[in-house]
């Protein structure tokens, strides 16, 4: 499980990447949040180096994911959503009225943030043992 605290609109918000959250997006939206994400990545694209570090050292993140496509749009303010309510009960019970506390496309400016917790939420840190060892040694 993994935490993090994104700024938006000026507020702390903490999302909250876990084995929890692919349930409670399924018992939201009836639909596999692996499929979405998947569907979502398709159009994200990543800020060039120069682009990263200025948006560091300016504070600001640009969203880098076509908002042409308000289906897209709106799955990925579920999976925000759900990753907010993971990490605090006390977000509200539905996404708009989560939503409505921020300024338009202010949760899309997380999302290059958001979209990394969940990539780090999905490495193992298992190492993988090897097919063919000789226990004891041998």
């Amino acid at each position: 499980m993994l935490e993090r605290t994104i700024t938006i609109d000026g507020k702390p918000v903490k999302f909250r990447a876990s084995a929890a959250v692919p349930r409670m997006y399924m018992a939201l939206t009836g639909s596999d949040i692996f499929s979405d994400i998947g569907t979502l990545a398709e159009q994200f694209h990543p800020p060039k180096p120069e682009e990263d570090a200025q948006q560091e050292t300016d504070g600001q993140q640009k969203p880098t994911v076509d908002l042409k496509d308000l289906a897209k749009m709106s799955v990925f303010e579920n999976i925000a959503y759900v990753m907010a309510k993971a990490a605090d009960s006390s977000v509200p019970d539905t996404v708009e009225a989560w939503l409505d506390q921020f300024g338009m496309m202010s949760v899309w400016q997380a999302f290059p943030q958001i979209a990394k917790l969940w990539t780090s939420s999905q490495k193992t840190n298992v190492a993988l043992k090897k097919k063919n060892a000789r226990p004891n040694g041998r």
